[in-house]
């Protein structure tokens, strides 16, 4: 059994990020955290992943909707921002409403800005 310790591996994963910060030359990833409606447990999570997004400099744009939205508008604007060159990684607050059609919006995912590894190329 390995015994790992958590501050000292969150440590190395930030250097690590860090470093290829740099390689960017001067370029700053932007994450886009998609959320539908104002789940508390989201919202939690949603300001822990803007939290750690500032301590490493990255930007942060999150697209909230109304819990009313359809599952075609939705749809449309998930694209939009899929489609967004600015929007380097995609963050979507799941499980969707009911009336969401979520491997339709699952599969609009583009695989390179799927941070949870939810899109079924991923």
């Amino acid at each position: 059994m390995i015994l790992l310790y958590g501050a000292d591996t969150a440590n190395v994963i930030k250097e690590e990020i860090e470093s290829m910060l740099k390689s960017l030359n001067g370029y700053t990833p932007t994450l886009g955290i998609v959320r539908i409606g104002a789940n508390p447990a989201d919202l939690s999570y949603e300001k822990g992943a803007i939290k750690k997004m500032e301590s490493l400099s990255l930007n942060t744009k999150v697209f909230e909707f109304d819990e009313s939205i359809s599952s075609d508008e939705f749809l449309d604007e998930f694209k939009k921002i899929n489609a967004d060159k600015n929007i380097d990684g995609i963050l979507l607050f799941r499980p969707l409403p009911k009336h969401i059609d979520e491997k339709r919006v699952i599969d609009a995912l583009d695989e390179k800005k799927d941070l949870d590894g939810i899109s079924y190329k991923n």
